[in-house]
């Protein structure tokens, strides 16, 4: 689960009573979690996890005492993993974390949002508009600031000077990270800042509510993507096949698309029941800002429909954007099975994004994943492929 996703189960903890989150503010060597992993920890429950283990079993315990200490409390825990700490264990990793333990209480019968050092209200306030943030985490102590690309959308604590250019950084590169400042302030003596980066949810777009789509859209909840299933006929785009879509559109392609507000942000797969209908969503998708836009389909039909988009004066480089035949080489067959591998390609292409903005930090990303995005780009511009060729897997020509 993501640190959106984790807030946001913190906020119906605080409902029944204080909670701690465990957040993995500094990682050396091999580790079983990135920084910004997080989980949640109260009395008798845990949500999510920074690792397992012995050294989890040690964060809990210090989230715990902190919690029976009552008021708003920090700590810091470090985890050894290396082969002399962990000799009789079976573990495979082998480096460091630093795991930062915060205590967080039942929110007050009269909250103040404008209130800095109220840190939960700021973090729920942004987190309902769904605006990416950074929360500026003062270490040991300090009181929290909040950065967000749109700083009027930040009541109070604004980060500013270098502060301000260090969360744009993080921003940018989309990971959390920590960095030793100078204080700004009398009162914070810490050097110590953890950047935490909250990005706003990205939205999956499926053109197409057959087979396919129910896995896909199912799947989806668990990478924490806002779904919007689109198709002209309202039998199959209904609540009934898709009880966790955010928003279902029984609406003409063209016009559904046309409704939407698509960014940088946005995932488009095309899994329609024909050509024209993907033909018409390829139209209106190309010259969006959207991230991904993948389409199931056999070779021939795609280079039917881009053969067609470039007789009518669309760049080479707009129709370069498109993955097709649609998802990784899995060896997948049934829809589940193909809903994965669509899934897998969009996380893989996302963790790659991630490389390419961030000059410092490794990520662990397997170079399979990366040999398959870098073979798939044009691959629709080269010559069309002899007769009697077998598809693959990812080469359905529709989904019914």
């Amino acid at each position: 689960m993501g640190t959106r996703e984790t807030y946001l189960r913190l906020e119906e903890w605080l409902r029944t009573g204080p909670a701690a989150t465990a957040t993995v503010i500094r990682t050396r060597g091999s580790t079983p979690r990135e920084v910004g992993a997080k989980m949640l920890v109260d009395a008798s429950r845990t949500f999510g996890t920074i690792g397992g283990g012995c050294g989890e079993a040690e964060v809990v315990q210090l989230a715990r005492t902190l919690l029976s200490e009552g008021n708003r409390r920090r700590g810091i825990v470090h985890i050894d993993l290396t082969e002399s700490a962990w000799e009789t264990s079976d573990r495979i990793c082998g480096g460091t974390m630093d795991v930062l333990v915060e205590t967080w209480p039942s929110p007050s019968p009269s909250p103040s949002p404008s209130d800095p050092t109220d840190a939960g209200q700021s973090v729920w306030t942004l987190l309902r508009r769904n605006d990416g943030f950074v929360r500026v985490v003062s270490l040991p102590e300090g009181t929290d600031r909040f950065w967000s690309p749109s700083t009027e959308n930040v009541t109070s604590g604004v980060p500013t000077g270098e502060l301000a250019d260090r969360c744009d950084t993080a921003w940018r590169a989309g990971r959390s990270r920590i960095d030793e400042l100078p204080s700004t302030t009398a009162s914070e003596s810490a050097t110590a800042r953890f950047f935490e980066v909250v990005s706003p949810r990205r939205t999956l777009i499926v053109c197409g509510a057959g087979h396919i789509a129910e896995p896909l859209v199912s799947m989806a909840a668990w990478l924490d993507l806002s779904v919007v299933v689109i198709d002209d006929r309202p039998d199959f785009a209904c609540r009934e096949r898709f009880p966790g879509a955010s928003t279902i559109l029984a609406q003409p392609f063209p016009e559904a698309l046309s409704s939407l507000e698509i960014t940088e942000r946005t995932l488009a797969v095309l899994v329609t029941r024909g050509h024209r209908h993907d033909e018409a969503c390829l139209r209106l998708l190309l010259d969006t800002r959207a991230q991904y836009i993948g389409m199931l389909g056999s070779r021939r039909r795609v280079r039917a429909i881009v053969g067609q988009l470039q007789s009518e004066g669309h760049a080479p480089d707009r129709l370069a954007r498109v993955w097709a035949p649609i998802g990784l080489d899995l060896g997948a067959d049934t829809p589940a099975e193909i809903a994965i591998s669509i899934l897998a390609e969009i996380v893989a292409l996302l963790h790659r994004a991630a490389d390419a903005d961030d000059s410092g930090a490794e990520r662990n990303v397997p170079e399979a994943a990366h040999r398959h995005l870098r073979e798939r780009r044009h691959h629709h511009v080269t010559p069309p492929p002899p007769d009697g060729e077998s598809p693959d897997h990812r080469e359905g020509s529709s989904d019914p």
